[in-house]
């Protein structure tokens, strides 16, 4: 029993040597964590501000091919009010010469028929007396008469005329007024859109920043994490020697003693409980073997000289499972989330059933030798 206890505080040694870097190890794992739970914070947020980029471009866009059309018709619109202006012009010069000539056309008729009616009888015998036969007397009246009716059909075709001419002006005149309200319409169109290609821009500028930001935010972690990861290698080959040499001092001191033989464990109350609620925490995801192998480690450990000699005592040994440290292990078992597949490999382990002589298992990286079973190795 001396011996065994001698063997015991020597492991003890060890165990207080190997803690220290395991308990920074594990703290560094835990800021590893942090810092790849924000780099994938970091890179969502990029892409979201990336859609907001991309979506804020192809708006720019719209608003600027937008702005094309609507300036074209602008210009478009003004090239037809200058038109309707000239035409206009055109129009009233027209208008004012056809007045005049209707005018004068006018005065000269109506002096021609003032003349004809004031002097009716007189030019009626002086043209009587004037013609050689009743026929050519005839005839001047036809003619006379005819002078009168081309008068009177002239100031109608004049009036018409000037009508026409009034009423295509005015028409000209209402289109006109159409055009420019359209234009006035499409030029504040185009300052709105003026002004919100203006805000798309400083938008889009600072969605730009942000995402530059959230790059280099991205940039910096990757680096923290890479720095970390390569520490943690470094701590994981130290680890790796300390573990290698501590299970050789281990071996060393069993052959010496003669070893130290598998013999059943008995749970106190609750530990079969505790002890399938670690096997969920650690190979909960894993398969039934792995979940075997965690339990047979914990019985190992119990059955060691170098371990506490109860489930409890080596479940909640210091820095040796981190469900235990963390918490994770007293949620679990407060929630009752252990697997049937979790309890009945412990019930298995603690009926004898152990797949191996390991005493520790670690995540695998490579880097140490031992079982391999899914993602974890045993040693």
């Amino acid at each position: 029993m001396n011996k065994r206890w001698l063997l015991g505080a020597l492991a003890a040694g060890l165990l207080a040597l190997s803690s220290c870097y395991a308990g920074r190890l594990l703290a560094k794992a835990a800021s590893v964590s942090d810092l790849q739970q924000q780099e994938e914070e970091a890179k969502q947020e990029e892409k979201e501000l990336q859609e907001a980029k991309q979506d804020l471009e192809a708006s720019l866009g719209d608003l600027n091919s937008e702005l094309y059309t609507v300036s074209n018709s602008v210009q478009e619109l003004q090239q037809q009010i200058d038109h309707t202006r000239t035409e206009i012009a055109r129009l009233e010069e027209e208008l004012s010469e056809a007045e005049e000539k209707a005018e004068r056309q006018y005065e000269a008729a109506k002096l021609r028929i003032q003349f004809l009616y004031e002097n009716d009888t007189d030019f009626s015998w002086v043209a009587l007396l004037e013609a050689e036969s009743f026929t050519d007397f005839l005839n001047r009246l036809q003619y006379i008469t005819e002078i009168t009716e081309y008068d009177s059909r002239l100031l109608e075709d004049y009036r018409q005329n000037l009508e026409t001419i009034a009423g295509y002006k005015t028409q000209m005149e209402q289109e006109n007024q159409t055009l420019s309200a359209s234009k006035e319409d499409l030029q504040q169109k185009e300052d709105e859109l003026r002004s919100s290609i203006a805000d798309a821009q400083t938008s889009l500028d600072k969605k730009s920043e942000e995402l530059a930001d959230s790059q280099k935010k991205s940039a910096e972690l990757a680096e923290q994490i890479a720095a970390m990861e390569e520490y943690e290698r470094k701590l994981e080959e130290q680890r790796a020697r300390e573990d290698a040499k501590r299970l050789e001092e281990i071996k060393k001191q069993e052959e010496e003693s003669q070893g130290t033989a598998q013999t059943p464990v008995t749970p106190q109350v609750g530990e079969e409980e505790l002890l399938a609620a670690l096997i969920y925490c650690e190979a909960g995801g894993e398969s039934y073997e792995a979940q075997l192998a965690v339990g047979s480690v914990v019985l190992n450990r119990v059955n060691s000289p170098y371990f506490a000699d109860t489930i409890t005592g080596v479940i909640y040994e210091p820095r040796q499972f981190s469900p235990a440290g963390s918490g994770k292990l007293a949620l679990v078992l407060e929630n009752g989330l252990t697997t049937e597949s979790c309890r009945r490999a412990a019930h298995e382990v603690l009926g004898g059933r152990r797949t191996g002589n390991w005493l520790y298992f670690r995540v695998n990286n490579g880097m140490i030798d031992g079982t391999v079973i899914g993602k974890q190795v045993f040693y």
